[in-house]
């Protein structure tokens, strides 16, 4: 068998040697001029087989024929053949490079000839047939083979060059997406969907000419195009960009996805343009939005109709129940005055009272639907002027601590600063508060604490109602501001109300350019927010605090506190 290991060891001698003795001149070293390529062969051939028979172990006797032989040296200079026009005599490196390829090459086919012949490689042998070799005719006739195959080669790569080009072509002009080479903003190629997009019959109408003379660019598009271009000759591409054109054939406006790229062509560096007219599908955006804003609408006019119907509904009973109890009260009246009902001093009292307190009802669910249905119509008036809001604030706060002390409620009013002067409308403001409060003792406990706080922050001012009551929950937290609204209903039997009150104290807030909101947590208390920008009044004038009238206050608070149940 073949020491193949110790051909490869070999190899580096091997390779030096034969380069040392059949391409230099050992004196001179340096290429010989006159070697010729079949010498060149012969002397590989012969001077490699020998050095292969000396490496070569475990043969004692030659066991093949002068055919093997033949097949072997003719697989030899085939290789050498088709090594040859690659060698340049004024380059040592590249044709060692060349020979160590070329002879591994040979080594390996050699290792299989032999294994499948099973014949030991003898000097003398070898010699013989190197001797009968004509090596001009084996040197046509592998010219002639090597032609031969190049040009079926050739032939077929030629084939599947077409075949790849018709594909490719035919794929560029299928495509939907446009396709623009760009030479100096001209255009040196496009496809069918190009043309298309510009207003062009055929790519060859485009073809030549510049993009501005198929849409209208704006300076605003040609500083915009001078900067992709900065950026592509930069980066080498550009990402997708959306663009609105107006194109010169129909003009119609365009809505583009493009990208850039530099690309190869025809040995300079070209613009590579891919657009995408996207012109209906913004179309179908924009409807399917509208689509969905007009739903929105329609399910809050449902919802808003709904609660309309609730608050009508609820409207009907604060109506009926002061009415009824008058009612029953002025019939009682009427008995007592013909002799059929008997009732002592006390119970006329009660009565007065009771009379009292539905009258308040009706009046502050009258004044409430006259206000919101003015703010409806634009027609609500404020009276502006230049107030110190924190006596305001207190002095309505303080009016209503003897009522939250009868229901065993603390009532505290806390503030940063003693004075602060701004526009605002303190009847307004009064309504604001008493609301609040108002809803703050309705759902807090006896024994516990409603906490009034004004605050300074400069520019703005704060002011919170906090309590300690049943709190709002967190689902509920976004609607207590929408007109009609009432956050629980089985809270609400509890504690008369029409539903209108926080949508009115919102708009009597957003009047002062203001803003309001809460924090709730449900079973820990509420607190309302209140924030109005400090604006100055046109007016020089500072009008005088309020002068306390304890009767109106008392009137105030009977009013806005008529829902609550009087014990």
């Amino acid at each position: 068998m073949v020491n193949y290991g110790a051909l490869k060891e070999n190899e580096k001698f091997i390779t030096d040697e034969v380069l040392e003795s059949l391409l230099y001149d050992s004196d001179k070293k340096h290429l010989k001029e006159s070697i010729t390529f079949a010498d060149f062969i012969a002397e590989l051939v012969k001077y490699t087989v020998l050095k292969i028979n000396d490496i070569v172990i475990g043969y004692d006797e030659y066991g093949g024929n002068d055919n093997d032989y033949n097949e072997i040296l003719r697989g030899m200079f085939k290789l050498c053949y088709t090594i040859s026009s690659s060698i340049e005599h004024d380059s040592l490196v590249k044709i060692e490079k060349i020979f160590k390829n070329a002879y591994l090459k040979f080594v390996d086919m050699l290792v299989k000839q032999t294994e499948k012949y099973e014949f030991l490689l003898r000097v003398d042998k070898v010699f013989d047939n190197i001797e009968m070799i004509n090596h001009d005719a084996l040197l046509k006739e592998l010219e002639h083979d090597l032609l031969d195959s190049s040009d079926k080669e050739y032939n077929k790569l030629e084939s599947s060059m077409h075949e790849n080009f018709v594909i490719y072509s035919n794929l560029l002009e299928l495509i939907p997406d446009s396709l623009v080479l760009l030479n100096n903003n001209c255009i040196v190629y496009a496809n069918k969907a190009a043309a298309e997009l510009l207003g062009a019959s055929k790519p060859s109408d485009i073809v030549g000419k510049r993009v501005s003379d198929f849409l209208v660019l704006s300076a605003y598009d040609v500083a915009l195009i001078e900067q992709e271009n900065d950026i592509l000759y930069r980066n080498g591409v550009v990402p997708v960009i959306e663009k609105r054109y107006i194109r010169k054939s129909d003009n119609k406006e365009i809505i583009i996805e493009t990208k850039h790229a530099l690309v190869p062509y025809k040995g300079e560096k070209v613009v590579l343009n891919v657009s995408r007219d996207i012109s209906e599908r913004k179309k179908i955006q924009v409807l399917k939005e509208k689509i969905k804003e007009k739903t929105l609408l329609l399910e809050k006019s449902k919802e808003y109709d709904k609660a309309k119907t609730e608050f009508f509904t609820n409207i009907s009973h604060e109506l009926r129940t002061p009415l009824n109890v008058i009612l029953g009260i002025i019939q009682l009246v009427e008995k007592k005055s013909n002799g059929s009902y008997e009732f002592n001093q006390g119970k006329i009292s009660s009565y007065i009272r009771t009379l009292k307190h539905n009258c308040y009802r009706l009046l502050r669910l009258v004044n409430n639907l006259i206000d919101i249905t003015k703010i409806d119509a634009g027609y609500l008036s404020m009276n502006f002027g230049k107030y110190n809001l924190v006596n305001v604030i207190e002095n309505i706060t303080l009016s209503v601590v003897g009522y939250s002390e009868s229901k065993g409620i603390n009532l505290i009013f806390d503030t940063n600063v003693e004075e602060k002067y701004m526009c605002v409308d303190p009847d307004k403001i009064e309504r604001i508060v008493l609301n609040l409060l108002s809803n703050a003792i309705k759902f807090t406990e006896a024994g516990d604490e409603i906490r009034v706080t004004f605050t300074d922050l400069g520019d703005k001012v704060r002011i919170s109602v906090k309590d300690t009551g049943i709190g709002i929950p967190k689902d509920k937290q976004d609607k207590i501001f929408e007109r009609f609204v009432q956050v629980d209903k089985s809270l609400s039997r509890k504690n008369e109300g029409s539903g209108i009150g926080l949508s009115m104290v919102k708009a009597f807030v957003e009047m002062h350019a203001g803003t309001i909101e809460v924090n709730s947590e449900y079973g820990n208390g509420s607190e309302f927010i209140i924030e109005l920008p400090v604006r100055e009044f046109e007016s020089k004038i500072i009008c005088k605090d309020k002068a306390y009238d304890e009767y109106a206050n008392v009137e105030k608070i009977n009013i806005e506190f008529s829902d609550i149940y009087i014990d």
